[in-house]
């Protein structure tokens, strides 16, 4: 099986965090609300990210060209 990790611009994950946190009706309720601790999240992720694609054997692909091209992405 192939392991893929996406990868996102850091200020995309941070506004679209940013957004949920802020929005009352959204579905995770304890998303960050603020820069700072939406940028702190960010970071966490990036640096586990990071590990995974040194330790295994995980196959990156951009998360705005899986968006716009899934289909050629996952081939």
């Amino acid at each position: 099986p192939r392991v893929l990790c996406t990868v996102r611009d850091p200020l995309d994950i941070v506004v679209s965090l940013l957004a949920v946190g802020n929005n009352p009706t959204a579905w995770w309720k304890k998303a960050p609300k603020t820069l700072d601790a939406a940028a702190g999240l960010t970071r966490k992720y990036l640096e586990a990210s990071m590990k995974a694609l040194e330790i295994h054997d995980v196959t990156p692909i951009d998360y705005a060209d899986l968006f716009a091209n899934t289909q050629r992405c996952l081939r």
